[in-house]
């Protein structure tokens, strides 16, 4: 409710108000999402505001100690703006998608795999934009599910995208890796992959 004060005509109110402020920004003094971090509490500008579009089910999408411990605690959601003042930020997508390729790091193809379609979906809708640091950040990741469940990334050579209701016959002798049915038929995971494009092979339309 402080933080909310509006500037007033007198002068040593007013700057009272932004002493209190600044030293605020240098204190410990928010919670982030991390419940085990040992300080227990943090500066306004070491953690982030988590935006609704940027969560599922109620928790962070990449949930490891070290990323939750920079996002500010759910529990100033109805503050969050306020906050502003003393140095809290929002989480931008360049933040999320820094969080994505770390995360994937960590927990490789086995979290990937334990996660569910709907995650998955998720993570495709947030990170379809056809912009080149997004695409050249995660061509890089395994996260291209293909038909016999191995997760590869989207440099890979002869990725094919199969039609979501007919199973394609390959070939002996034909080295070809073709996108799983899940992932063909999640419209946010086909739309995702359009942002790649492969050498003169059909692109493989998504992934995580």
């Amino acid at each position: 409710m402080y933080l909310k004060r509006q500037p007033s005509s007198q002068a040593f109110w007013n700057s009272l108000h932004h002493n209190i402020l600044e030293a605020l920004r240098s204190r410990n003094i928010l919670r982030s999402r991390d419940p085990g971090a040992a300080s227990g509490l943090h500066k306004p500008g070491q953690v982030r505001y988590v935006p609704e579009a940027y969560r599922f089910e109620g928790d962070t999408l990449f949930d490891l100690p070290f990323i939750n411990k920079k996002h500010l605690s759910f529990v100033y959601d109805h503050v969050h703006k306020d906050l502003r003042s003393i140095g809290v930020s929002t989480l931008s997508l360049r933040n999320l998608c820094d969080e994505f390729c770390q995360w994937v790091e960590v927990v490789g193809v086995a979290g990937l795999k334990e996660k569910p379609g709907k995650w998955h979906s998720k993570v495709a809708e947030i990170f379809h934009y056809e912009e080149d640091w997004i695409k050249q950040k995660l061509k890089r990741l395994p996260i291209i599910l293909l038909r016999h469940g191995s997760w590869v990334k989207a440099t890979e050579h002869h990725l094919y995208l199969p039609s979501p209701d007919s199973e394609e016959l390959v070939p002996s002798g034909v080295s070809i890796s073709i996108v799983a049915k899940d992932a063909v038929r999640d419209p946010y995971r086909e739309n995702f992959t359009n942002t790649w494009v492969s050498r003169n092979i059909i692109l493989a339309k998504y992934a995580s």
